[in-house]
């Protein structure tokens, strides 16, 4: 207790030396626990499902020659009830589907989500969490769960079990009302049903799928002690033996060659790099890491604080360890009374940092993209973590001070008067290079990602993103999608505000584009190569604002053109096709004129292939992000598989616009709500997870710079008084303000020009490496080194400027006078 009291009379007296060090530990304990928080939470997905460990998602991996091998958690509905059958290792096999639907609302607009349909026993497989009302009435087909978000959406803070809410136009009776998934979950829908209710699509013939037409997700629970990767041999003989693919495989290879099942455990689905249509996405595994190492490298920073100002007072604290030793102190007892003092300071930051924590987190959580449980750091796992890196703080931050300041001699130290300067002054220039050459880097990686940012949203990207809506949802069989976007066109065509409207199969906005295979008419079928598609309506090219380099773009003049609207008779014409310039070159033509008119053999599958002739050729237009390479596309009409509209607007008429849509849309499908984005802010949300980056990385840089600002301010402070005789001298002597104020800018300098020729060549190494992720990236600027170390100088110098001119005007008579 003895000790104690010491060491807390000790810290007080410490003053700004202590609140430097405690204000620069809070920042740095403040950022390690947010790390450690998202660490757990990205590390521990699923936990909450039993069994997660013996729950597998079946994965299906399909390299199919010459395209991009694709991998998906979805499978054929019939596949479940095979392998149980099969295979007595497996306990429960349920399947899960999704679908887009519209909730339909009697006093409010309709609206779209996510919902889904599953065997009855995936509620129990999932231990599906209810807040009223009974789980397994989910076996009734008329029946459906809501979680409390959807159940409040519809029917506000009435009880709605028991109620009826009406789905794509059917009646469901609420059998209850669960609790919302966890955001640590692969899992997340508000609306769950039995996968034989009436509005499911596709019931009827679920049972007896093997194509996989549908998203159909296949969940097994293994035995205890079951292989799981035996087990997947077993299902992937039993998929190959049955699986019915829509086209053969290229060259006649077998389709074992092709497709690899495997068995992914629900515990590790988050943290396997796969990126499933339809589940949440995996954890950016690179991301965290950085995040985690930046983080380190942040508390390091502010346990280095600590070092520096405890060893730059080691000469006043020497008197104290002198004196004590004489008394009869061990140096044991020293240690202990060092590291008690580092262990209070880390204590009481702690205490802060925990505060910070609860204050910050909705906004630490925007900043990462995610929602931040703060109930994680009450588990034991992660009370463990903490300790470890309360421990590691304070052995860090005490242990080399302690070991110093117990070493010195009582005779040395009291026949000195304890006066000159600390002998430890290049280990403070050390880690002060050091924490300054971290700063500097974070600042440069903050640099750079803001100019690529900036780049990849001014670029020009080929069409006209500005004023165009994209309408969702229109997706159907063949001959149904042909007529209801027909209908779409021709309700919304001609309103006010509208320029043009187009469907088409994708947008720039989704990153992806479907591939298919084409070669020269005169060419061999060996010959052929793979090539991006997109299927389009005529207006596509006018209404993106795409000018043809060559020849013509679709067009209702010429008959070819609009026969592709008629299933029964297009297979007699030639398709029409545009290509971009890099087909052109990729198909052998000297220019793109030369490609126009020439004959070509498209392969989309092997019951869409036809004889296609070049029309026209259009510039290379980036149709997806800037991490891609323009491939070679090639547009052609085909209105049976159009996924979305595209609707130009005057932007002078926005409000008359938006009303327009609104109308056309109601005449053609009044019972499904609405779903719509503005083209240009889908392509700048594409860039979402750089934006994040660039938040992130800046907040972390702006942190490290003020937590070795505090260590800064402390060693100048404490550097003018420890020198104050010397200063003084040094005036008598004729040194005029400038000269003292010039002495201490260089002496603060040196270790910031160390620490930028330390950061740079990290700093260049680490953002080529970024960059080096986009195929289209801004060239490294020297600029951005510069400013960034610029920026850090300037933070330093105006640290200690205020220590300097107090120190270069203090009268020499105040600190000789006892001399």
């Amino acid at each position: 207790m003895s000790q104690l009291m010491i060491t807390a009379r000790l810290l007080y007296r410490q003053g700004l030396y202590g609140l430097m060090a405690i204000l620069g530990l809070t920042v740095g304990l403040t950022v390690a626990l947010f790390a450690m928080i998202y660490a757990w939470q990205e590390t521990h997905y699923d936990s909450h499902i039993p069994n997660a460990e013996r729950l597998h998602l079946v994965d299906v991996r399909i390299a199919w020659p010459d395209r991009a091998v694709r991998v998906l958690a979805t499978t054929p509905g019939a596949l479940a009830s095979a392998v149980k059958a099969a295979n007595p290792d497996i306990e429960a096999a349920v399947r899960v589907w999704r679908q887009y639907s519209t909730i339909n609302l009697p006093d409010a607009e309709d609206f779209s989500d996510i919902i889904a349909a599953a065997d009855p026993a995936f509620a129990d497989l999932v231990d599906l969490q209810m807040m009223s009302g009974d789980r397994s009435l989910i076996r009734d087909p008329s029946q459906v769960l809501l979680s409390t978000t959807m159940a409040e959406r519809v029917f506000g803070h009435r009880d709605a079990v028991g109620q009826t809410v009406r789905i794509d136009e059917q009646d469901m009776t609420v059998a209850g009302i669960f609790k919302p998934w966890p955001t640590t979950s692969h899992i997340s829908f508000d609306v769950l049903m039995n996968g034989q209710a009436a509005l499911v699509r596709g019931r009827e013939t679920v049972d007896s799928d093997w194509t996989s037409t549908r998203p159909t997700f296949t969940y097994l629970l293994l035995r205890e002690g079951a292989d799981a990767t035996m087990l997947a041999r077993r299902v992937e003989e039993i998929f190959l033996a049955r699986y019915q693919t829509r086209e053969p495989v290229p060259g006649g290879k077998p389709l074992d060659d092709v497709v690899d099942i495997s068995l992914q455990a629900v515990a590790d689905l988050h943290l396997n790099g796969k990126n499933y249509p339809w589940l949440n996405p995996p954890a950016d595994t690179l991301k965290l890491a950085v995040f985690t190492a930046i983080s380190v490298l942040i508390v390091a920073i502010a346990c280095i604080n600590h070092i520096n100002m405890s060893t730059a007072r080691s000469i006043e604290r020497a008197r104290e360890v002198a004196v004590r030793k004489l008394m009869g102190a061990e140096r044991r007892h020293l240690v202990l009374q060092f590291l008690l003092e580092a262990a209070l300071l880390a204590g009481g930051a702690f205490l802060l940092a925990l505060v910070a924590v609860e204050v910050l987190a909705d906004r630490a959580g925007t900043l990462l993209l995610t929602d931040l449980d703060l109930s994680v750091m009450a588990e034991p796992g992660f009370i463990a973590w903490t300790s470890a890196l309360m421990t590691a703080v304070v052995l860090a931050a005490g242990a080399y001070p302690a070991w110093l300041a117990s070493a010195y001699r009582p005779g040395r130290i009291l026949s000195v008067h304890g006066q000159g300067r600390s002998r430890h002054s290049r280990m403070r220039t050390v880690l002060v290079v050091f924490q300054f050459s971290v700063s500097i880097v974070l600042a440069t990686g903050a640099a750079v990602i803001w100019n690529q940012l900036i780049y990849a949203r001014g670029a020009d990207l080929g069409f006209e993103a500005d004023n165009v809506i994209l309408l969702y949802g229109v997706r159907r069989s063949p001959a149904f999608t042909i007529e209801l976007t027909s209908r779409i066109d021709r309700a919304i065509s001609g309103r006010p505000g509208i320029v043009s409207v187009s469907g088409t199969h994708s947008s720039p906005s989704w990153d992806y584009v479907a591939e298919a295979d084409i070669r020269r008419a005169t060419e061999a079928p060996e010959d052929r190569f793979t090539i991006g598609q997109v299927s389009v309506d005529l207006d596509f090219f006018d209404t993106l604002g795409i000018e043809p380099v060559a020849g013509r773009v679709f067009s209702e003049a010429y008959g070819a053109d609009r026969g592709q609207w008629d299933l029964e008779t297009r297979d007699t014409l030639n398709l029409p096709v545009v290509i971009n310039e890099r087909a052109a070159r990729a198909l052998g033509f000297q220019n793109s004129a030369a490609a126009v008119g020439e004959m070509l053999q498209f392969t989309v599958s092997s019951n869409y292939d036809r004889a296609a002739e070049i029309v026209g050729v259009v510039p290379d237009v980036h149709f997806e992000s800037f991490k891609k390479i323009i491939q070679p596309m090639v547009y052609f009409p085909d209105p049976a598989s159009f996924n979305l509209m595209m609707v130009r607007i005057d932007p002078t008429m926005r409000e008359e616009a938006m009303q327009s849509i609104r109308n056309g849309w109601a005449e053609v499908l009044a019972g499904q709500a609405i779903s719509s984005d503005f083209l240009s802010t889908a392509l700048i949300e594409g860039y979402e997870a750089e934006a994040q980056e660039l938040r992130t990385v800046t907040v972390l840089a702006i942190l490290g710079i003020v937590i070795a600002t505090f260590g800064q301010y402390g060693l100048a402070a404490y550097s003018a008084q420890s020198r104050r005789r010397e200063i003084s001298i040094r005036k008598v002597l004729g040194a005029r303000v400038g000269d003292i104020v010039a002495l201490f800018i260089w002496q603060f300098s040196k270790p910031v020009f160390a620490a930028m020729l330390v950061a740079w060549p990290v700093a260049f190494v680490a953002t080529r490496l970024w960059l080096e992720t986009f195929a289209y990236r801004v060239a490294i600027n020297p600029l951005w080194f510069i400013l960034a170390g610029l920026a850090a100088l300037t933070v330093a110098l105006a640290t200690m400027a205020g220590h300097a001119l107090k120190a270069a005007r203090t009268h020499p008579v105040e600190a000789l006078r006892y001399e």
